[in-house]
């Protein structure tokens, strides 16, 4: 008796299996190299951090300048000043 193919679950694995070790000896090609292209805005955004970076610190001297009025006794803070901003601040972050 002879048997001319095979039908049925064995056929189907087998047809499976014979695609799947043609697709194994096809040649690959060679896969891209991963890469990050930043948008316009984000390209903004690092130049102005190395801007800011770049840039002379004066908050170092206004602290320096605030130090030397404490010191010498001469430093003064106006009270309506102080709750102006403690209430704007208040007000922001309820907004947020």
């Amino acid at each position: 008796m002879k048997i001319n193919g095979v039908s049925g679950p064995i056929g189907s694995y087998q047809q499976s299996g014979a695609r799947r070790a043609a697709k194994e000896q096809e040649v690959t090609r060679p896969a891209k190299s991963d890469g990050v292209e930043l948008s316009r805005e984000a390209q903004e955004v690092r130049a102005l951090k190395e801007k800011i970076s770049q840039a002379p610190d004066s908050r170092a001297e206004q602290i320096a300048e605030l130090k030397r009025q404490v010191a010498a006794g001469t430093y003064r803070v106006d009270g309506r000043d102080v709750a102006t901003k403690m209430l704007r601040a208040r007000v922001f972050d309820q907004l947020a």
